[in-house]
């Protein structure tokens, strides 16, 4: 099993994931997915914060400025995690469901506002690896953000979640 693989796995309900998890381990495996897409269009990939602006300039149709503008907000709070700073901050899953339109608050059904806010952060993570990984050129379908919603305790129909995931990622 892949690494990214068992980074989901290891999300199981939510309760287990938090922000330091996130921005701290996580960001390896957007950053992996980053470089392969930069790869992939000829560029070469450095850091993330590098590969990040790189990305921004190639002008993808189906990823806005504000993807790339909250992966940027993204990386600055990994750096504050592995500074060992409290991180307490909404944007990036704010922006990522907008960007999807959805809201996590609304959708999710946990009653603990601790757990829903882990699962938004969750779900928003699952759903930018799932796009930077379709830039990439992934051919596998991997939907770990299906599964997570699953876990979760929404029930997407196809349709929606097809819906969701295709191509509202730049709007």
């Amino acid at each position: 099993m892949a690494a990214w693989q068992e980074f989901f796995d290891s999300m199981g309900d939510g309760s287990s994931v938090s922000q330091e998890l996130i921005f701290g381990v996580g960001k390896a495996f957007l950053a992996e997915q980053l470089a392969a897409y930069l790869i992939k269009e000829g560029k070469v990939s450095g850091s993330f914060h590098h590969d990040i602006r790189q990305a921004a300039k190639l002008n993808d149709a189906e990823t806005g400025y504000r993807f790339w503008s909250v992966l940027q907000h993204f990386e600055q709070q990994s750096w504050r995690v592995r500074q060992g700073l409290k991180v307490n901050d909404l944007r990036f899953v704010n922006t990522i469901e907008q960007l999807q339109q959805y809201s996590g608050s609304q959708v999710l059904p946990a009653s603990k506002l601790k757990l829903k806010r882990r699962q938004r952060l969750a779900l928003a993570y699952a759903l930018t690896w799932e796009h930077l990984r379709y830039l990439a050129g992934a051919e596998d379908e991997q939907s770990p953000s299906a599964q997570l919603f699953t876990q979760f305790g929404v029930s997407l129909d196809e349709h929606e979640h097809e819906h969701e995931h295709a191509h509202d990622h730049a709007h």
